[in-house]
Parts: C-alpha cells; structure tokens; sequence
C-alpha cells in the first residue's frame, strides 16, 4: 500500500516538474506565472512531507528520529514556500519584509543536517543519543546564530538589500554545503541500500544548492522573478527528495563492520560542539575590531554573541548534569554488578565444597562396602555349613543382618554424595 502511495506521489511529482518547466515558457502574464511559481513548490514539499510521514510510522529507533527531523525540517521549508505565497499573491509585494521566508528557508537545513549527523544507517547511533541530543542542539544554535549574526542586522537594524542579499546566499550556501559533506561521508561509510538511499539524497541535495546559489545571483542581479526557470532546481531536487524517501522506506539500522569504542562514538560531535561555542567570541572579538559595519549593526552583534554563548553555555551546563547522572548511574550499576559477582562467587565456592565432599562420601562408601561384602559371603557360607551348631547358625543371621544393614546404610550415603557432584558450567571452568 505504502510502496503505491509513493509511486503516485513521484510519478504526480514528475508532471508537477514538466508543468513548472511548461509554464515558464507558455504563460506570459507575469501574475499567472507567479501564481504557478508559488503554488507548485508547496505541492512538491506537501508530498515530500507525506512520504517522510508514513516512513516515519513505519521506522524504529534513530532511524524513526531521522525521518522525525527531516519532517521538522521540510515543514519550515513549507512554511517559507507558504509566506512566499502571502507575499506574492495576498499581500503583492507591499512593504514586508522577505526576511520571515528566508529565516525559514535556512531553518531548513538545521533539522536535516541533525539528521543526517545522527547516522541512522548504523546499529551503534543509538548508543549514547540521549547525550548527544544536548550536541546536536548546541550546534543547531550555534547555526541560528550564525545566521542571525551575518544576515538578520542587515534586515532588521538596517534595511539594505545590497547587504542583505549577499550574505543570505553565502551562509545559506555554507548550510547546503555542510549537508552535502555530511552526505557524502556518510553515503562513502555506508553500504547495500543505505548506500543507494545516500545517493538519491546526496543528488537532491546538489541540485538545491546549485538552484539556491543561482536563484539568489540572480536575485542579486535583479533578474530573478517567481516561475522564471530558477525555480526548475526547486521541484527537480523535491522529486529527488521523494525518489530518496521512496527508496528508504524499509530501511533499518545495519551492524557495524567495525565496532568502536562507545565513547569515540560520540567523540566528535562533542569536539564540534566545543569549537562551535569557543567560535563565538572569537566572533565578536574580529567584528569588534575589523568589522567595517555601522554601530547599530555593531552593537546587535555583540548583544546576540553574549545571548548566544549565555544559551549555549547553560546547554553545556546541562550536559555536564546529564553526564554526572551517567556516571552515577555507572557507578550504581558497577556495584550491583560487584556484589552479584561476589553473590555467584559464594555460590561456586559452596558448590565446590559439596562436590570435594561428594566424592569424598562416595570414595568412603566404597571402600566400606568392599568389606561388607567379604562379610556378608563369609557369613553365609559360615551358615550353610552343616557342622554349625543352631545357636551357631543363628550367629550367623544375625551377621548377615547387620551386614545388609550396614550395606543400606553405605548405599544411602552413596545415593545422597551423587547429586553433590555438581558439574560447573563451561565459562566457571574456563
């Protein structure tokens, strides 16, 4: 059923591609063609949202949390295709800013770039996630701050395209080249399927990146509008999008062909996480003292660094509280583990003590039961003798009594030594 579902939406996807291409060149009115420019992305995400959604309910574990975090981020993408919509066609370009669309569109890449961090391809990823939850989200600040630093001052302290523009396309190619490293890593540390499913994201990656980058020239340049054909990357990289989440449907986790140690496993996002908070106010310091930017735009740098790092720097101190609640909890394990080693230590030890005395109640039972027997065939040939007297013989049942006696009671001690001789498990040998 869901394999039908995805087949529709990419073979829907690819008509949506030919109309959008088709309308460039057939539909001269400028509104029309704003109108189609506007309403066919949002389909694109709609069903790229759609796919993600039912990979999501058919996933477990970090790669259930991969298609949750690909969703957040293609839901910003949506509500940045949605507010392009109001600004072109409800509010017709009046005095609004444009910088709410792109705030979203950048907001994009966060969530996937978490995502893809997380490695969902390997079985190992889900080890120690619940510390490096606290990573991932110091360094998607870290990115909104990044933004907020270069691109928003421009925007909202002073209002001047000529800036603006620019360095919204550089931090937002920055962001579109930092999912592609990661993907490419990824995709040349995977195998089988997850090897195939890399490689449809990593080609829907490039191909928005490489609209991006033109769409935002173009912009720069003043010869960009909506449906022109700089939108054509937008629903060709969407299509590779729903390509990739068709493909990755049934994927799950794959064992690691190396295993590594658990904490190098978490080792780098932890190094990344520290470089990005030591960033910060080497940040501010070059913009204090190189930065050729007006006061206003100064001052709301310095007040979003010192913001930033109070925000980033209660995130570490809430790793480190998480950290000592491991450690605690280590040690809690270690010394139940100790004290139920011991437990099985007294055990062993008492069940040696049983088997050596065992044997050595059966190897006394032996050697008692050797003579008994003598006795026992002494008696009797003693009681068939015909020259024994009755009281004679009579002598002689009562030693064949007590022999058997005796005899029973040797086999009792027998019986009861075999269950003693305990045979220790392999590994207690070993």
């Amino acid at each position: 059923m869901f394999a039908d579902k995805s087949a529709i939406y990419l073979r829907v996807a690819v008509v949506l591609v030919i109309l959008q291409i088709s309308a460039t060149f057939f539909i001269q009115d400028r509104d029309h063609l704003t109108l189609v420019g506007d309403i066919l992305p949002a389909l694109f995400v709609i069903m790229v949202l759609l796919v993600f959604q039912d990979n999501f309910r058919r996933a477990t574990g970090a790669v259930r949390l991969f298609w949750v975090l690909n969703s957040v981020g293609f839901c910003m993408l949506l509500f940045s295709q949605l507010f392009w919509v109001c600004f072109d066609l409800v509010l017709r370009k009046n005095d609004v800013s444009p910088l709410f669309g792109d705030v979203f569109f950048f907001l994009t890449l966060i969530p996937v770039l978490a995502a893809l961090a997380i490695r969902p391809h390997s079985e190992s990823a889900a080890r120690g996630l619940r510390l490096r939850r606290v990573d991932f989200l110091l360094l998607m600040l870290w990115w909104i701050c990044i933004y907020a630093y270069f691109v928003v001052p421009w925007s909202v302290v002073v209002n001047n395209d000529t800036k603006y523009n620019p360095a919204n396309a550089t931090v937002v190619l920055a962001g579109h080249l930092a999912v592609i490293s990661t993907l490419v890593v990824l995709w040349w540390h995977s195998k089988s399927e997850w090897r195939r499913f890399y490689a449809i994201f990593l080609l829907g990656s490039c191909i928005f990146a490489a609209g991006g980058l033109l769409q935002n020239l173009a912009l720069i340049r003043g010869a960009y509008y909506t449906g022109s054909s700089y939108d054509w990357f937008y629903g060709i990289a969407l299509t590779a999008f729903l390509a990739a989440g068709r493909r990755g449907a049934d994927l799950t986790a794959l064992p690691d062909d190396r295993e590594t140690k658990p904490g190098l496993r978490r080792l780098w996002t932890a190094r990344i996480a520290m470089l990005a908070l030591i960033s910060l106010p080497a940040l501010a310091i070059w913009g204090y003292l190189y930065g050729q930017v007006p006061e206003p735009i100064l001052i709301f740098r310095l007040r979003l660094i010192f913001g930033a790092m109070l925000a980033l720097g209660s995130l570490v101190f809430v790793k480190l509280y998480l950290i000592e609640r491991e450690l605690v909890r280590s040690v809690s394990l270690t010394e139940s583990s100790l004290d139920s080693l011991r437990g099985v230590q007294t055990k062993i030890s008492q069940s040696q003590r049983m088997a050596a005395l065992g044997r050595l109640a059966a190897g006394a039972a032996h050697e008692i039961s050797n003579p008994l027997t003598a006795i026992l065939g002494y008696s009797e040939l003693l009681r068939d003798n015909a020259s024994l007297t009755p009281e004679g013989r009579q002598f002689a049942h009562g030693i064949q009594q007590q022999v058997r006696r005796a005899q029973a009671a040797v086999n009792s001690m027998r019986d009861l030594a075999v269950p003693s001789i305990v045979k220790l498990p392999q590994f207690l040998k070993d």
